[in-house]
């Protein structure tokens, strides 16, 4: 968030030329002199030239009103901070002189009144290059040797970050390692596109520079740094390629999930048993992606489960719940396990029941076959409890102890289980079903709630789901989607008469060889149980198609 800071700037003519140049709406560069025997010392430069303009007045006699002070905006700010130009005006010295002044708006986020203290780094490095590619780079050293400050503007080039000086090339960071310098490698994390930094020397012919980041910078250097370890840890060990990280680095990217949150996903990747690992979705991809659009869905979901949280799909039938599990699972290259509720699950049937086995001498005895619901917390597995709110309020209670923080429970006939630190539930659930109930207070406070937004159009669900349909059909399912969602939206037909996954199965019938027209009445009109809506439907189709 920007702040609007005023301040005043105050020079001398003899040692400040650049003022004189200054005119109202010129963009001025600060740099605190961290040298100057002035703790609070912020010297003002023209923008481009960078010529010397002056100081950020800190006297009572010569901060003008409704401005503040040097000392009052040091700590708001890194090392630089640009401003522009608002009024030129004149300062009175303690002497009585009267000099020229600028009223000037500085560009700082997140301003707090008050002292600031604001962790920060100086990263220093060398530029290098030949003339006959880096033409500017002696420039650069002209310029110092005239006692000017260079500044120049670092960014990334092909595969190296360069350095630009008036317009020309002045070299590019060094890649090798030395003491007490950062190389390519270091400021790449730390800069995402561009970077001013200043020249404060030579050594032969190549240039010294330094730039200072903040608190905030440095965190996200870090993170960079750290991102980079882990995925390197996960394919040195053999839990995933290189190349099905990037698959997911890409897909999270897509869902806007910071490097902070892929950390913890792919630092949750362990070695499973080979029949565990048989249940992880597609080693390269599921066949459909959940897609995300601008929703922020995947974000949400990846937050909560890094987070350690089990997670409560709820949404109309089609809108991708099942879908965006299976993606989860393939995210985090967890086993997907998957449980059916219904009304006549009582406790035994939700956990596993007894068996007879035979060991290797032929001789019985009693054992218990668990659940998928136990088999994924013992092993550390995502388990979708599909259609969760069918299943009876008493009998889900059951697993209240395994759903928050003590992730433990005890199963009759086989004992006590502690649950995987990989283990995460997901119900979902349609309130609009028939036969559904009320989850019990006590097991839906163990949930997160992720509710999913009505579809407004089916391209993109139907282009990820059966592309090869045709965009022709596409836009006719899309278009009769819209006029089915306009006559619920008016009460003519109940909204049970919107089918997303009906649209599916028509494309993937007219994939096979049937009409349009047919696919969709066997698929969308045949899907309503009430014989008014069916008809209404019908007769839709008919004039659409």
């Amino acid at each position: 968030m920007k702040n609007t800071t005023m301040v005043t700037v105050v020079g001398l003519s003899s040692r400040d030329p650049g003022k004189h140049k200054v005119v109202v709406g010129d963009v001025l560069f600060f740099e605190k002199e961290l040298d100057n025997k002035d703790p609070y010392a912020i010297k003002a430069f023209t923008d481009k030239e960078r010529e010397s303009v002056g100081y950020v007045a800190n006297g009572r006699s010569t901060v003008m009103m409704n401005t503040e002070s040097a000392e009052h905006v040091y700590d708001s700010f890194g090392k630089y901070v640009w401003g522009q130009v608002v009024e030129i005006t004149e300062s009175l010295f303690k002497n009585g002189h009267k000099s020229k002044a600028f009223i000037v708006c500085l560009d700082i986020d997140d301003f707090v009144e008050g002292d600031v203290s604001m962790e920060q780094h100086v990263m220093k490095f060398k530029l290098v290059g030949a003339k006959t590619q880096y033409p500017k780079k002696f420039d650069v050293i002209d310029d110092l040797k005239k006692g000017k400050v260079p500044f120049i503007k670092i960014f990334p080039q092909d595969d190296k970050l360069v350095a630009e000086y008036e317009g020309g090339l002045a070299g590019h960071i060094d890649t090798k390692k030395q003491e007490g310098y950062s190389v390519y490698e270091d400021i790449v994390a730390a800069i995402p596109k561009e970077q001013i930094a200043k020249i404060t020397g030579f050594l032969t012919t190549n240039l010294i520079g330094e730039f200072v980041l903040n608190a905030g910078e440095l965190q996200t250097v870090k993170t960079a740094q750290d991102f980079k370890t882990v995925c390197q840890k996960v394919v040195e060990n053999g839990l995933a390629t290189d190349e099905e990280i990037q698959k997911r680095v890409h897909y999270m990217e897509k869902c806007r999930v910071p490097e902070k949150a892929m950390i913890r996903v792919f630092g949750s990747y362990q070695q499973y048993r080979e029949e565990v690992a048989a249940l992880i979705p597609e080693m390269e991809a599921p066949k459909v992606l959940y897609q995300d659009g601008n929703q922020g869905i995947v974000l949400d979901c990846i937050s909560y489960i890094n987070g350690d949280r089990n997670l409560l799909f709820e949404g109309d039938r089609g809108v991708g719940k099942n879908v965006l599990i299976e993606t989860l699972a393939w995210l985090y290259k967890r086993p997907l396990y998957e449980f059916a509720i219904n009304s006549q699950h009582d406790n035994a049937s939700l956990l596993g029941g007894k068996t007879i086995e035979a060991d290797e001498d032929g001789q019985t005895k009693m054992g218990f076959d668990v659940e998928a619901t136990i088999q994924a917390a013992i092993e550390g597995g995502v388990l979708n409890l599909d259609e969760i709110n069918t299943g009876l309020a008493h009998a889900l209670i059951i697993f209240n102890s395994l759903l928050d923080d003590r992730r433990r429970m005890y199963v009759p006939g086989y004992g006590n289980i502690q649950a995987h630190p990989n283990f995460v539930v997901i119900g979902s659930m349609n309130r609009d079903y028939q036969g559904t109930f009320d989850l019990n207070e006590a097991t839906a406070d163990r949930f997160v709630p992720i509710v999913f937004p009505k579809m407004l159009s089916l391209k993109e669900v139907l282009l990820a789901k059966v592309p090869d349909v045709g965009l022709s059909i596409i836009n006719k399912c899309d278009q009769l989607y819209s006029g089915i969602k306009k006559i619920v939206e008016d009460g003519e037909v109940s909204d049970k008469a919107l089918t997303i996954r009906g649209f599916v199965d028509a494309c993937i019938g007219v994939e096979q060889g049937l009409t349009l027209q047919r696919a969709l009445i066997t698929n969308v009109a045949h899907r309503c149980s009430d014989t008014d809506d069916r008809n209404a439907i019908l007769n839709v189709i008919r004039a659409s198609i």
